[in-house]
């Protein structure tokens, strides 16, 4: 992926994850996260990583603006319910917690662990950007909108265009991907 973009930007940062510990039967690997910082936000990157599981559920840049403020940007993808194919991302993930003596839907502890962490970064004094493949609607009902909220960061896009947020695909009905970030 470096290779391949390499030439299109002045500068490029980018933090890539997935679950490097899956051993597909093929060569193809569902899942997966990137996060990119391009030209001048490049350059302001102190540190990049992702999901301490290493399952690949989200990748965040860390960067540090104006006035020692450090914004971590998060890119985060919860898998589709999809319980049938041992390569699906929801597969992959279920796996995993089973082996660590964890039953709970992946989908659920996707929320339980992206909120902790969110939580805990923001005690740290981290401003948070967030945009996120929820695979399910978002519109202020859902379990990790509830869970945001209570910790302070509100979803931009509903913020801007209230209850008429667009769907995320045309032809689509739902918004499933947002942007969410931390009130201060």
């Amino acid at each position: 992926l470096e290779e391949r973009t390499s030439t299109w930007f002045n500068g490029l940062n980018m933090s890539n994850v997935y679950y490097k510990d899956f051993k597909p039967e093929s060569r193809q690997q569902y899942g997966g996260c990137s996060a990119w910082c391009i030209n001048e936000t490049a350059y302001r990157v102190l540190k990049t990583g992702g999901d301490e599981t290493g399952l690949g559920r989200w990748a965040w840049s860390i960067l540090r603006g104006r006035n020692g403020i450090i914004l971590r940007v998060i890119a985060a993808y919860r898998p589709v319910l999809s319980q049938y194919g041992a390569t699906t991302v929801w597969n992959q993930q279920h796996t995993y917690f089973l082996e660590q003596g964890e039953d709970k839907c992946p989908r659920i502890l996707f929320n339980e662990h992206l909120t902790m962490a969110i939580k805990k970064w923001m005690e740290e004094g981290e401003q948070i950007v967030l945009g996120i493949d929820y695979n399910d609607p978002i519109n202020g009902k859902s379990d990790l909108e509830k869970r945001l909220k209570d910790i302070g960061v509100v979803n931009a896009i509903q913020h801007n265009h209230q209850s008429r947020a667009p769907p995320t695909r045309t032809p689509g009905t739902n918004t499933i991907d947002s942007i969410f970030c931390s009130k201060s």
